[in-house]
């Protein structure tokens, strides 16, 4: 929960609402990312050197997908609240 609200001697509702499309473009970067690393990256072959290739795939998807996660629920969140304090 933020306290901040939208003052005469502060900072515009639009000001506020600037800040919410950033983070909701900030969420839909977060979801490029997730694709881009799914992809590109976390595939078969990119693991063909280890000595368990399918485990560490299947561990390091499982981490990427834990932190990502973990970026966009904290953006939301963000978002959520500024949403909260102007209102919508």
């Amino acid at each position: 929960m933020l306290n901040a609200k939208p003052s005469i001697n502060g900072n515009t509702e639009g000001d506020f609402q600037s800040a919410y499309v950033a983070l909701m473009e900030a969420m839909e970067a977060v979801d490029g990312a997730k694709r881009a690393l799914s992809e590109n990256v976390l595939n078969g072959r990119n693991y063909q050197h280890n000595e368990s290739p399918d485990d560490a795939l299947i561990n390091d998807k499982r981490e990427a997908h834990a932190q990502l996660l973990k970026a966009r629920g904290i953006l939301g969140t963000l978002a959520s609240d500024v949403s909260d304090a102007i209102g919508y």
